[in-house]
């Protein structure tokens, strides 16, 4: 999807997403260690990463659109919240090699499995030993549901695809569920959702 795409869709005084972060990052929070350095790819309006900092976790957050960063930086001014924002196209970042404690991708599945599986790269290398990749999103049933998410199957998430693409990494926790979303207009409705949590084994790197 283009960014012209993403400006449309947050061009509008509404946050499209909600502005309460996800009951998966609210969930799992608890795994972050105190002070964490975190990145939150394609955080949108930037209800998650709001929500980290205000936890006391030091925050990198990116989106394609300009116009969802402007809402972000309005969102986490209003609750006190100090995160680092940047416009960037994900796909073209190139990371750091350890340079995270966690990285938490909360429905980012517009991309097919070639561009996934590069993207998923930059991820375990960007991350420290001992560092966690938490990811939310939805599973193949969401296309019965289509109450969000991308409407193309390869695209998203089910537990043996996880299971193999971190298999080099110890699995915390690993589910797929179907859950009634109230986030915005965009996420409203039953959905199927899958989470996983994992933790870069530092003897493998």
């Amino acid at each position: 999807m283009t960014k012209e795409f993403w400006d449309n869709r947050f061009n509008t005084e509404e946050f499209v997403f909600g502005t309460e972060a996800s009951e998966f990052v609210k969930k799992h929070a608890n795994y972050l260690t105190p002070n964490s350095k975190i990145f939150v790819p394609g955080d949108g309006e930037g209800r998650n990463s709001c929500y980290l900092a205000s936890l006391g976790h030091h925050v990198y957050a990116t989106d394609f659109s300009e116009i969802a960063i402007e809402k972000a930086k309005k969102l986490c001014a209003e609750k006190n919240s100090d995160v680092t924002f940047e416009v960037m196209n994900i796909f073209d970042w190139e990371p750091e090699a350890e340079e995270y404690d966690a990285i938490i991708a909360i429905f980012i599945q517009f991309a097919p499995p070639e561009e996934r599986n590069k993207l998923f790269a930059k991820f375990k290398k960007a991350l420290k030993p001992d560092g966690l990749i938490m990811l939310h999103g939805y599973s193949p049933k969401q296309l019965q549901f289509l109450t969000g998410g991308p409407k193309a199957i390869e695209n998203l998430y089910t537990k043996d695809l996880l299971r193999h693409d971190f298999a080099e990494f110890d699995m915390l926790q690993l589910e797929e569920y179907d859950a009634h979303l109230e986030e915005g207009h965009a996420h409203k409705g039953p959905s199927a959702l899958i989470d996983m949590v994992a933790r870069k084994d530092d003897w493998q790197y």
